[in-house]
């Protein structure tokens, strides 16, 4: 079963996206983030997505991860990790 996890970018930090991607043992499981961005009626529009195959370097696939979000301005994640083990 794939685990989500869905935050605010702006709230978004290196060691939260850590903890998650350890928590969802990524080290073999792939990992996909989502980017959309909120209009003033709540209706999200996806702007991006990118995806990170397995790792046991976690620690640098969150840093991908965080500045993979903060260079796309003030946007809502979502934090995939994939169903295939």
């Amino acid at each position: 079963m794939s685990t989500v996890w869905a935050v605010p970018g702006t709230a978004i930090q290196r060691r939260h996206i850590l903890g998650f991607l350890r928590d969802a043992r990524c080290s073999v499981r792939a990992v996909e983030v989502r980017l959309f961005k909120s209009d003033p009626l709540f209706n999200r529009t996806p702007v991006g997505s990118r995806r990170w195959e397995p790792s046991r370097d976690l620690a640098k696939t969150a840093r991908e991860i965080s500045k993979y979000i903060a260079d796309n301005g003030p946007v809502q994640a979502t934090i995939i990790a994939a169903d295939e083990v």
